[in-house]
């Protein structure tokens, strides 16, 4: 049996004359949690959005636990939960979350919802309320919930701590320590470098749709010395501009 939960082998994705995606190769284990990081517009949803077949690459490969991600297979036992996350407004929040387990060929029972939902620090009692009545906050965490009631063993998150207050991270963040300890394996992209030093033992930096950086994070801080991750991956970002401006002096 293979240990590879997702590869990604030469996979480029152009958007007319941006390209989005380059050639990029990336192994992530089964049983690990892994970060995408990278600025605003470096192709971290691309890739998640070709990973999950929403977009189709225009090159290369991606197998997810040894099926081509184009084939419904590929899907079957993953739970992913989106940056722009926006429920259907009329439906209750327990409504939503059964919807989206029923999808998957999941039941949760009420014990387990009040589990998770008290785990995220969300009332069990807005379930009953319609969705257009919660938060952004509280939104986002019903979108958790009904991903960490799901017990598919691949687990993907776009920006899963956007909109969370500093309460609710730290409570994720214990979530996503469990999962990865039961043997699950968790994707998720960020720019909170706090969180990915906590809990990866992966990472990949995109810059422009292509790898910059792809190990663990002790190896970036190794190779680009720094006193956080943070600023080990500005100094990683900053090396390839430095990089790439004499290119393009020569060019003028």
């Amino acid at each position: 049996m293979s240990s590879i939960a997702i590869e990604f082998s030469q996979v480029s994705k152009r958007f007319g004359a941006t390209a989005a995606l380059q050639d990029v190769c990336i192994t992530i284990r089964k049983g690990s949690c892994h970060a995408l990081a990278g600025v605003n517009g470096s192709g971290k949803t691309t890739l998640l959005n070709c990973l999950l077949d929403f977009l189709r690459a225009d090159r290369g490969q991606i197998r997810v636990q040894g099926a081509a991600s184009t084939r419904p297979e590929a899907r079957r036992n993953l739970s992913f939960l989106p940056e722009r996350f926006s429920a259907p407004a009329f439906l209750k929040g327990g409504e939503f979350i059964d919807f989206l387990l029923a999808l998957g060929g999941e039941r949760a029972t009420e014990g387990k919802t009040r589990e998770v939902c008290a785990s995220l620090d969300l009332e069990y009692a807005l379930l009953e309320r319609p969705i257009r009545q919660l938060s952004k906050g509280m939104a986002q965490k019903l979108g958790l919930a009904a991903s960490f009631l799901s017990s598919k063993p691949l687990l993907i998150l776009d920006e899963p701590m956007s909109g969370l207050d500093p309460r609710a991270r730290a409570q994720l963040r214990t979530l996503i320590r469990r999962r990865h300890k039961c043997g699950d394996t968790v994707l998720f992209s960020s720019h909170a470098f706090g969180d990915i030093e906590q809990l990866c033992d992966g990472l990949t930096i995109l810059d422009s749709g292509r790898v910059l950086f792809h190990g663990q994070p002790a190896e970036l801080r190794s190779t680009f010395p720094a006193q956080s991750l943070e600023q080990s991956f500005l100094r990683c970002i900053d090396s390839e501009i430095s990089t790439e401006a004499p290119l393009a002096i020569a060019h003028v």
